[in-house]
């Protein structure tokens, strides 16, 4: 995967965790096209970066701990 893949598979993630729409490990990793494995680096990925993320087992899906906000790219100064 290259480093604008894993990017878009981040935003991707961040996005269905935050609409609460990810469902089990299996199939968040379907939802965004990555294997079960592929989906724990990729959470590793964003715990590294600061992210809490917990699995809501109510709810069935991951979820943010608190409000937060990811963010890559550049803006003009």
């Amino acid at each position: 995967m290259t480093f604008i893949e894993r990017l878009n598979k981040l935003e991707q993630m961040d996005q269905l965790i935050r609409l609460r729409a990810t469902g089990s490990s299996k199939e968040f990793a379907r939802k965004i096209g990555v294997s079960e494995s592929s989906l724990f680096r990729l959470l590793n990925d964003l715990k590294d970066l600061g992210a809490e993320i917990r699995f809501n087992t109510t709810k069935t899906s991951y979820c943010f701990c608190c409000a937060e906000e990811f963010k890559i790219g550049y803006e003009k100064l």
